[in-house]
């Protein structure tokens, strides 16, 4: 009997805003540590995905031109936003970056509005529907977006491992405090040289 889990790479808003120098994250004072190792941790990542036969899934935030699905990040956290025109869908700010790109366009790509997709998009249906079990992740930002997806995927009984040298943040206390709390109470923890050499 095989008890492999099925399995998806689960690549968290590699988007302009976040990793372009324009990007509206960036503009906002926000910067991302290591971001060229975490591209290139990343494209190890989906190579190994793509050999193993494992779905891969981008997820990105963006939102309507009006903000009107923008909820409380943009209308009481961080309304900036609104006057950089950050994050919005068709957007250079919402596209996947180049370094990326080409895979983004191969692989299951998912648009949401909220931190978490679990919470704001069909990510959960897509993953029942293709049987995953287990979800590796990797992308930006690990205290926030990662960690937001991570915690839905506990609560919606997958098995989570999260790349903790494919990750990032804007400060190295946030993301180590941030994986603290995913290996205490939500999965594990991997380097990408330990996954990719199983």
């Amino acid at each position: 009997m095989n008890n492999v889990l099925k399995s998806a790479l689960v690549a968290v808003d590699f988007q302009n805003a976040f990793f372009s120098p324009s990007g509206s994250f960036l503009l906002r004072g926000g910067g991302i540590l290591n971001s060229s190792q975490i591209i290139a941790n990343t494209h190890r990542l989906i190579e190994y995905a793509k050999k193993n036969n494992h779905l891969i899934i981008f997820t990105r935030l963006e939102f309507r031109s009006d903000y009107s699905d923008a909820g409380l990040l943009v209308s009481e956290i961080a309304p900036e936003i609104r006057s950089l025109r950050g994050y919005l869908e068709n957007s250079c700010d919402s596209e996947i970056i180049d370094e990326l790109l080409e895979t983004a366009c191969e692989a299951v790509t998912i648009s949401k509005n909220r931190y978490d997709p679990f919470n704001s998009s069909n990510i959960n249906c897509i993953l029942k529907t293709n049987n995953i079990r287990q979800l590796y992740f990797c992308g930006a930002l690990t205290n926030v977006c990662v960690e937001a997806t991570v915690r839905s995927a506990f609560e919606n009984d997958y098995y989570v491992t999260v790349v903790e040298d494919a990750t990032s943040t804007y400060s190295k206390s946030a993301h180590e405090a941030s994986l603290a709390t995913i290996a205490n109470h939500y999965g594990k923890l991997i380097s990408t040289q330990t996954l990719i050499s199983k």
